[in-house]
């Protein structure tokens, strides 16, 4: 048996500023040149900042589901370059106006790195930073990484600002000494070795890496969702693992922000008899709910895992880190590994729901099997290969103009216009694609209350079948959805488009 370490689950989203209290207005302002310098440069941006200064900040309102993050990745120092590097993510719950970075690298103290991206209309930032080329530090030489975001949210007249610091101590290199093999299961149920992770919650399906058919929703309707994440790391000969210091994971989903694996602190990491390799396995100890909000916004979520450990070797203490994050200057090395994408599927029909075949009748889909024949849109075949079942508290009513209703998921996929769109995504100025094939206005939508079964359909060729005499989509067309039809989109602003050209501008010039 080996030493079993439980490790502490540690919250990387960053801490929101309250740019009501001087000490974090003049770090903000820092970004900008200073106060004086953003007055008369950029004076739109100041009269944000100044109304900013006059506001307490107020507690958080996303307490569940999606939150904003900003996080640092990594602080490493590279030998073969002989430079440091750092990267910095950011996901916030909703497109910005104006979206501000700054992130930087110091050591021992003294800055030797700084990298800025101004942008607009956007909710994701990925920000590298590298230093200068030095020569290689002495031991226990302190890195740390700073990142700075400040974004102004659409509608507001305020901007709101969040700070996450990252310390790197007693490192010496990057570990590209120290990991000998690494291996990582992406996740070890995955039944194909490309494409996302594909995740069914609350239904049965063979199709997927997981489903969770006898998953339980607590009283808030929120859903139980374990993903597991195992691996394992060789240390080079003349190398022990000395301990394990922090163990994170997250979803990050663009326009829609993040979720935090954080419910619980029960992480284990088992470190061999002879301290050689350390394994994980993050499954059941997830103990997570998925909140209702996630549930009816997810769609393909960026994964990101991070294990922290200390290395002993030739009498001192290496900080490693195992991460799953893509970051193209880590590529070389053995201890980054990507994650696939997490695509979490809901979308289903009603039982007693009616589905048209092939040759013309009908049949309710529950009763659909595998190798039945349903007729598409442009008249062809569709030969099904699998029936998902599942279960599921309240659906909704949507009805036509002409009558015809249908009783499907918030997720569930219908035929538009310009092609297929979730439940959630649908109004009264929608018209859905008909049996007959012309377009009809949707009368209604509403949330009732359900009891019993929920079928969605795959077939061997993609297309479309006909619900009660509406075109739906399949099963597996919910992670085809890159963003919300409804989605507010935030109109092109001159003023906000020549600031953040200036502030680049004044930034590349060193002038800010």
């Amino acid at each position: 048996m080996g030493n079993t370490v439980q490790t502490e689950l540690k919250r990387y989203r960053g801490e929101e500023l309250d740019l009501s209290n001087p000490k974090y207005a003049e770090q903000i302002a820092s970004m900008f040149g200073g106060e004086e310098y953003m007055e008369r440069e950029y004076p739109a941006l100041y009269g944000l900042f100044t109304n900013s200064k006059k506001r307490r900040l107020t507690a958080d309102d996303s307490k569940q589901g999606f939150q904003n993050s900003a996080y640092i990745v990594d602080v490493i120092y590279d030998k073969k370059s002989g430079c440091a590097y750092a990267a910095g993510r950011i996901y916030l719950t909703g497109k910005a106006k104006r979206l501000y970075s700054q992130l930087v690298i110091s050591m021992n103290g003294e800055e030797i790195g700084r990298e800025s991206q101004f942008s607009s209309n956007t909710d994701t930032i990925k920000i590298d930073c590298s230093s200068m080329p030095f020569e290689e530090p002495p031991d226990n030489t302190v890195y740390k990484g700073v990142l700075y975001v400040t974004w102004q949210e659409e509608g507001s007249n305020v901007l709101r600002a969040m700070r996450n610091d990252d310390y790197r101590e007693e490192v010496e290199g990057t570990g590209v000494e120290f990991v000998e093999e690494m291996t990582v299961g992406d996740p070890a149920y995955k039944k194909s070795s490309s494409g996302p992770i594909r995740v069914a919650l609350i239904r049965r399906d063979d199709q997927v890496d997981y489903d969770y058919q006898d998953a339980k929703r607590d009283k808030d309707g929120n859903v139980d969702m374990h993903l597991k994440i195992s691996g394992s790391a060789k240390l080079c000969d003349w190398h022990n693992c000395a301990r394990v210091d922090m163990v994170d994971a997250v979803l990050n989903q663009p326009e829609k922000g993040t979720i935090f694996y954080d419910n619980d602190a029960g992480k284990k990491i088992t470190i061999s008899p002879d301290k050689k390799t350390l394994t994980w396995d993050l499954n059941d100890d997830w103990k997570n709910s998925v909140p209702e909000s996630v549930v009816e916004g997810n769609r393909n979520s960026l994964f990101d895992m991070k294990i922290q450990f200390y290395c002993s070797a030739c009498g001192a203490n290496h900080r490693l880190i195992i991460s799953s994050e893509n970051y193209p200057q880590y590529a070389q090395y053995k201890f980054y590994k990507q994650i696939p994408k997490v695509n979490v599927l809901w979308g289903c029909l009603a039982a007693g729901t009616m589905v048209t075949m092939y040759d013309g009748t009908e049949k309710a889909i529950e009763q659909i099997q595998n190798g039945d024949l349903l007729v598409s849109d442009n008249g062809r075949p569709l030969k099904v290969t699998n029936v998902v079942v599942g279960e599921e508290n309240f659906m909704y009513r949507l009805r036509l103009e002409s009558g015809e209703e249908v009783l499907a998921t918030l997720n569930h996929p219908f035929m538009g216009h310009h092609g297929l769109m979730p439940l959630r995504d649908i109004d009264s100025s929608t018209k859905l694609l008909k049996k007959n094939n012309e377009f009809e206005r949707v009368l209604y939508c509403y949330r009732e209350k359900y009891v019993g079964k929920v079928y969605g359909i795959e077939t061997e060729y993609w297309g479309v079948f006909f619900a009660n005499g509406i075109a739906s989509g399949l099963h597996s067309d919910q992670g085809k959805f890159e963003s919300d039809a409804n989605t507010n989109q935030i109109k092109e602003d001159p003023e906000v488009e020549e600031e953040i050209k200036k502030l680049n501008n004044d930034f590349s010039a060193g002038r800010i």
